[in-house]
């Protein structure tokens, strides 16, 4: 597997659109929405796994395999990323891994939170 790629929501447009912005994810990609604390899968037509962290980057909850037209949320949330459905269990250092990807966004000027 390569190193993480995160797609950024940062609008309210663009957070309500969510994945339905971009092409299904692949394997290595992923979509960072901020401010969340709550994602749908409405009209989806496939699973995902949601990561909602806190503002200092702590993972709070983590759903693996969001199935299409359902909704989940974690009201202290500051971000949430959307992954492929099983990223999270195949990748045992899927925090670490989402912290190196936001650590280089920031690094170019955006931060999460």
């Amino acid at each position: 597997m390569g190193t993480l790629r995160l797609y950024y929501a940062r609008t309210f447009s663009a957070r309500l659109l969510g994945l339905h912005a971009y092409p299904r994810l692949s394997q290595d990609t992923g979509l960072c929405i901020a401010p969340c604390a709550g994602v749908h899968t409405f009209f989806l037509s496939y699973a995902i796994d949601v990561v909602f962290f806190d503002a200092r980057q702590q993972v709070l909850k983590t759903v693996h395999g969001l199935n299409p037209f359902k909704l989940s949320y974690c009201r202290a949330a500051a971000f949430a990323v959307e992954l492929p459905a099983g990223h999270c269990a195949a990748n045992p250092g899927y925090a670490r891994e989402i912290r190196s990807a936001l650590a280089k966004t920031q690094g170019a000027g955006w931060s999460v939170g």
